[in-house]
């Protein structure tokens, strides 16, 4: 079970376009919801925001055991400096093309001082775009999301 959202901005904003898709463990049926537990693991929300100006590189910062078996496949990854880097005591892969990048997602790590829910975010030149994939719990989603998304305007923005 899922729910998917759209939203767009003015054309003066560096934000162009948020999606925000959650999916949801089917708890509404007692026999699938073991199965799905072992599929999906957890319920998920993805935000993507896609922006008007493309960022300084590509990079990612990933969970370490969700990089893993069944996790994302980056199809620029040989053309990225990886190196992993200790987030709240729980072990993430970094992945970036330049150096200003690296000090980028340097500075969320000490914005953030431990990753919470979060998964997965990026940064995709190609696409514009930052993202971020999430395990959502009541009231954790905007103290993890928002200090990403003012994250993603200066990176983005350039400042």
């Amino acid at each position: 079970m899922g729910r998917h959202a759209t939203f767009q901005f003015h054309r003066r904003d560096i934000l162009a376009e948020v999606d925000a898709t959650i999916t949801l463990l089917p708890r509404q049926a007692p026999l699938y919801m073991p199965i799905s537990k072992i599929l999906m693991r957890n319920d998920r929300l993805f935000v993507a925001c896609y922006m008007r100006r493309p960022p300084p590189g590509e990079g990612h910062l990933i969970e370490k055991k969700y990089s893993g078996f069944r996790g994302p496949a980056i199809v620029n990854e040989s053309g990225l400096f990886k190196e992993e880097v200790s987030w709240g005591g729980a072990p993430f892969i970094l992945y970036f093309e330049q150096k200003i990048l690296y000090d980028r997602f340097v500075e969320l790590l000490n914005e953030l001082d431990e990753p919470g829910p979060l998964r997965h975010i990026a940064v995709v030149p190609a696409q514009r775009k930052g993202f971020v994939h999430l395990v959502p719990s009541i009231g954790e989603v905007e103290r993890f999301v928002a200090p990403v998304y003012n994250w993603f305007m200066r990176v983005f923005g350039g400042t």
